[in-house]
């Protein structure tokens, strides 16, 4: 309440103190978040193919019903990369907003 207070002693109309003291303050949060809902969305798309929704999990699995061992395994390592390169993107723009 700091800003918010400090804002509205000098005068500062309502739009500004919601650009300059209140959201400031919800960026950082609402950045994680958003970064641990896509984090979250990319790890349940794989679950989901897996029974029947599609995607790559879905791949996987028919790759592996039908023998095709090689294809499994390069889908195995798109998906290490995928989840490799989410995850440090969201550490990237963590430390980028802190």
């Amino acid at each position: 309440m700091g800003p918010v207070h400090a804002l509205s002693i000098t005068g500062a109309n309502a739009m500004q103190i919601v650009s300059q003291a209140i959201f400031p303050g919800l960026l950082p949060s609402l950045i994680g978040i958003s970064l641990y809902r896509l984090d979250e969305n990319v790890r349940s798309s794989l679950a989901l193919g897996f029974v029947g929704a599609g995607g790559i999990g879905f791949l996987i699995l028919t790759s592996i019903n039908l023998f095709q061992y090689r294809q499994v395994s390069t889908l195995l390592i798109m998906i290490f990369v995928l989840v490799t390169v989410v995850e440090r993107l969201a550490a990237y723009v963590r430390t980028r907003i802190r």
